[in-house]
């Protein structure tokens, strides 16, 4: 039983690939909400994509 529903996650990721990060993404973030806070959580999304983007620019 444990393989079958491994391999139903399996093919449902590679399926919507997509929709599975959104889910995990919007998971890892409102717990981060429930843990810390609203305003705290902003700050630390801010850092992080301000550090994409300085991150990215420095690729080039």
């Amino acid at each position: 039983m444990n393989s079958s529903l491994t391999e139903r996650i399996k093919k449902i990721i590679s399926k919507y690939p997509g929709r599975f990060a959104g889910v995990i993404i919007g998971l890892i973030i409102g717990l981060i909400i429930v843990i810390f806070g609203a305003l705290k959580t902003s700050i630390i999304i801010l850092c992080v994509v301000g550090g994409f983007f300085i991150g990215k620019s420095k690729e080039r």
